[in-house]
């Protein structure tokens, strides 16, 4: 048996036993081959890994479990919980308000915008040039009724304040003249006004005068008075006309922004109509010539829908009609006792067979 061994590296003679060269320093193994340093390394360093990260998650869970079971933890926890549902009560009442604020600030920018539509609308309705003396009523919706914002005395029949659409149509810029009426009697298409025959009654202050109508109301120009409806009808029939409804009416008189007056809001006085203000017929003690109150007029340039004379329409009265109108282009009160009369006169009370309706109309 050989003592001896080559050194696979230095090939030197050496011990056959050694496990290293004592010439070169190579490690061997049993059998005389070079022993591999990397791939111990390597197994030494996973194995080190391997127990490291043992030892990491085993302490990592013990944390979690002593989290867990800690009390204080807990109840931290809650209370934290606690303190943000009680921050998010407290802001509740913050937001809500908010939000209230933000949709008022809608709503009120909303009614603002259709307010200055409908406005810009109107006049430009207004400076149209009229169809034989006639104004267009633009298609839309207005509010109908007493707005108890602008008017402290709404009476029952002018309840509730609603909301109508009306198609387009067209209506009598002003109301129908002594002259014109005249034209209609000698056509034969009318009878001759009730002004001397005793049927007619004006009021002169003190007692009803029904002997005969002054002369100083019978005008070319002045509005026709002592005329009954079925007259009125028998003119509007003459100049191929109709009476308008109570809606189309009041839309004429007051646009679509719910105003109290045809002007606006402010209290009527003699500059605005023709009404007992200081006197009968602003102290004239009589009517005055159509559209003689240019600060009165309506939105869309209709002369004398407060004062005057009252005026006709196709309406008889009924006082909860406007409980039942439709929303849509609602028709006339078909049956009833009484006929409607909107408007107000020169001394500002409505006289029944004194007035007639006089803004007519074409769809």
């Amino acid at each position: 048996m050989s003592t001896t061994k080559l050194c696979p590296s230095c090939r030197e003679q050496i011990k056959a036993d050694a496990i290293k060269c004592r010439y070169c320093g190579t490690m061997l193994d049993g059998g005389g081959r070079p022993l591999r340093r990397g791939w111990v390394m390597w197994l030494i360093a996973a194995l080190v890994v391997a127990v490291a990260a043992g030892f990491w998650w085993t302490h990592r869970s013990e944390g979690e479990s002593e989290k867990k079971n800690d009390p204080s933890q807990a109840e931290l926890k809650l209370q934290n919980q606690d303190e943000e549902k009680a921050k998010l009560e407290a802001e509740r009442p913050r937001m809500k308000e908010e939000a209230v604020a933000r949709e008022r600030a809608e709503i009120t920018r909303t009614e603002a915008e259709e307010a200055a539509r409908a406005k810009a609308q109107e006049e430009a309705v207004a400076d149209t040039p009229s169809e034989d003396d006639m104004v267009r009523i633009p298609a839309g919706k207005f509010w109908m009724g007493c707005n108890s914002r602008v008017d402290s005395k709404c009476d029952a029949d002018e309840n509730p304040y609603h909301q109508v659409y009306l198609d387009e149509y067209w209506i009598d810029r002003h109301q129908v003249t002594f002259g014109e009426y005249r034209k209609c009697v000698q056509a034969g298409g009318c009878s001759a006004a009730h002004a001397s025959d005793g049927e007619c009654f004006v009021w002169d202050g003190k007692d009803w005068d029904g002997e005969r109508l002054d002369p100083s109301f019978m005008g070319d120009e002045q509005p026709v008075v002592c005329v009954d409806w079925s007259q009125a009808r028998a003119y509007c029939t003459w100049s191929t006309k109709r009476f308008p409804t109570e809606t189309e009416w009041e839309k004429a008189a007051r646009g679509t922004d719910g105003r109290k007056y045809p002007w606006g809001n402010e209290e009527a006085i003699c500059e605005r109509a023709v009404m007992n203000d200081g006197g009968q017929g602003c102290s004239k003690d009589r009517t005055w010539p159509v559209c003689s109150k240019p600060k009165g007029n309506s939105p869309y340039g209709l002369c004398d829908m407060v004062g005057n004379v009252s005026e006709w329409v196709e309406d008889w009265y009924g006082e909860k009609s406007y409980e039942n109108h439709p929303s849509r282009n609602p028709q006339c009160v078909k049956s009833g006792r009484d006929r409607v009369l909107r408007g107000g006169s020169w001394d500002d009370i409505s006289r029944g067979p004194a007035h007639i309706e006089s803004q007519l109309v074409q769809s």
